[in-house]
C-alpha cells in the first residue's frame, strides 16, 4: 500500500463514510454561522483523524498479515529445502548402499568361485587317493592270495616231508623190533598216533592262522567300501549344497 501522504485533503477515506465539502474562507459569514463552521470544522478534524485512525489500523493488519504470510514463506522454502536435502542424502545413502552390496555380491561370487574350485581340487585328490587305496588293497589282496598259496604249498611239502621221514621211521622201527613183543608194537602205534596228532594240530593251527588272516582281510575291505560310500555321498551332498548356493546366487543378482 502506497504511503499515506500528508493534509486533511489527501487522507483516505475508510468505506461507507461520507466527507462532507468545506466552506470557502472567502464567503461572508455572520458570527453564529462562523461558531457553526468551527463546529463542524471540528467534527470534520475528528472525523479524518479517525478515519486515518482506522486507515493506519488495517494498514497495521495489512502489514501483519504480510509478515505472518512472509514467515510462513520461509518456513515453507526452509522444509522444502531440507526435505530435498534429505532427499539427496538418503539418495546418496542408497547409492553407497547399492555400491556396497554391489562389492558384497562381487566378493561373494569371487568367494564362491574360489571354493568351488577348491571343492573341485579336493575332490579330485579324494578321487585319487580312493584310487590309490583301491589299487594298494588289491595289490595286497593279490599279495595275500600269493603267500596263501605259498605257506600252503610249503605245509603240503613239510607234511608230505613228515610223512616221508615218519615212513622211512617206521620202516626202520620195524625192520629193528620186527622180532620185539606187542608191547613194542602198541608203544609204536601210540608213537605214530602221536605224532600224527601233532602234525594235524600244526595243521589246524596254521589254518586257523590263515582264515584269521582271512577274516581281517575281508573285514579291512569291507570299511574301506563303507568308508567309499560315505565318501561318495558326502560328495554328492556337497554338490547339491554347492548347486543350491549357485541357485541362490542367481536369485539374487537378478531380483531388482
Amino acid at each position: 500500500m502506497h504511503p499515506i501522504p500528508s493534509g486533511s485533503a489527501h487522507r483516505t477515506v475508510s468505506p461507507g463514510r461520507s466527507r462532507r465539502p468545506l466552506s470557502s474562507p472567502y464567503r461572508s459569514v455572520s458570527p453564529r454561522s462562523s461558531t457553526r463552521r468551527v463546529g463542524e470544522r471540528v467534527f470534520d478534524a475528528k472525523r479524518d483523524l479517525q478515519d486515518a485512525q482506522d486507515d493506519l489500523h488495517l494498514l497495521e493488519n495489512r502489514v501483519k498479515k504480510l509478515l505472518k504470510e512472509e514467515s510462513l514463506a520461509r518456513q515453507k522454502t526452509e522444509l522444502a529445502r531440507k526435505k530435498a536435502a534429505d532427499i539427496k542424502a538418503m539418495k546418496l545413502r542408497h547409492k553407497k548402499e547399492l555400491e556396497r552390496k554391489r562389492r558384497e555380491a562381487l566378493a561373494r561370487t569371487e568367494r564362491l568361485r574360489m571354493e568351488a574350485a577348491e571343492n573341485r581340487r579336493r575332490q579330485q585328490e579324494r578321487r585319487a587317493a580312493i584310487e590309490q587305496s583301491r589299487d594298494r588293497l588289491l595289490k595286497e589282496k593279490q599279495m595275500e592270495a600269493i603267500d596263501r598259496k605259498r605257506q600252503a604249498k610249503l605245509h603240503r611239502e613239510q607234511r608230505g616231508r613228515q610223512k616221508q621221514a615218519y615212513s622211512q621211521w617206521a620202516k626202520g622201527v620195524n625192520r629193528s623190533i620186527r622180532g620185539s613183543t606187542i608191547e613194542g608194537y602198541r608203544k609204536l602205534q601210540e608213537l605214530k598216533e602221536k605224532q600224527v596228532e601233532e602234525a594235524e594240530e600244526a595243521n589246524d593251527k596254521l589254518v586257523a592262522s590263515l582264515v584269521h588272516k582271512k577274516e581281517t582281510t575281508i573285514r579291512g575291505a569291507s570299511k574301506l567300501a563303507q568308508q567309499e560310500a560315505a565318501l561318495l555321498e558326502r560328495l554328492k551332498k556337497l554338490r547339491d549344497d554347492q548347486y543350491s548356493a549357485y541357485k541362490e546366487l542367481e536369485t539374487a543378482l537378478s531380483s531388482p
